[in-house]
């Protein structure tokens, strides 16, 4: 999905290097969800149970500026 390469991309590529190795796993998990709930994430449109997962997709979002 386009969309999610918009969101996804420039935050892995200026902030990966900077996570933690929790926060790391937490990304796989993140993308882990099928795409449609994963847009919904990173949109602010919900929140993943997870409190780790949640920290990262907020993060992926002030990254995009959503």
């Amino acid at each position: 999905m386009l969309e999610l390469d918009l969101l996804l991309l420039p935050f892995v590529e200026q902030h990966y290097h900077r996570l933690s190795d929790r926060e790391k796993n937490a990304l796989i998990t993140l993308l882990a969800y099928p795409d449609q709930q994963l847009l919904e994430f990173l949109m602010g449109q919900g929140v993943p149970h997870d409190k780790d997962v949640a920290y990262v997709a907020e993060q992926i979002r002030n990254a995009a500026g959503t």
